[in-house]
């Protein structure tokens, strides 16, 4: 007489083989990233200190600052997108003035040569170690976003009193 699997080892058998994959993509997602940021600095011919990876908490809003790109997490969303910050700081030595912009960035890795991203809604696809169209819509969305201030006219920066 056979001797019949538990049911928790049937689902075991199953899901293992989904826990492995999870794990490798985990584990190449977070090589990528820190492999965006290096490389993003070079792209945008910047200081290291000025390109950050930060870490994001599972509501996907900026946590902390990496300070061991050996030693951070990633966040996997709801899209199954595993995803990570990368902060620009642009500052002058010689001013006090200093401006930071953050990026979520989603990655999805397929075990394929291609890499799927996710940044601000947009999604695209990069061959492994070559992001230059993902650098350039980051680029080009910062670009974008800061190139029409002068139209903004200006602003007053104060306290709200409470009259109460």
């Amino acid at each position: 007489m056979p001797i019949m699997k538990s049911k928790y080892n049937q689902l075991r058998e199953i899901v293992m083989p989904f826990s492995i994959k999870r794990t490798n993509d985990y584990i190449k997602a977070k090589k990528i990233a820190v492999q965006i940021q290096q490389e993003y600095i070079k792209y945008l011919g910047a200081d290291s200190e000025n390109i950050n990876l930060f870490m994001l908490n599972n509501d996907l809003l900026i946590q902390s600052k990496v300070e061991n790109p050996k030693n951070f997490n990633l966040v996997l969303g709801n899209d199954n997108y595993w995803y990570f910050g990368l902060e620009v700081h642009y500052h002058d030595k010689s001013s006090p003035h200093f401006l930071k912009e953050y990026f979520k960035i989603g990655i999805i890795t397929n075990n394929s040569p291609s890499i799927e991203f996710n940044v601000s809604k947009t999604k695209m696809t990069c061959n492994e170690n070559n992001y230059e169209s993902l650098f350039d819509a980051l680029f080009n969305d910062s670009k974008t976003s800061y190139s029409d201030f002068t139209e903004l006219g200006s602003r007053k920066i104060g306290f709200l009193k409470d009259d109460n």
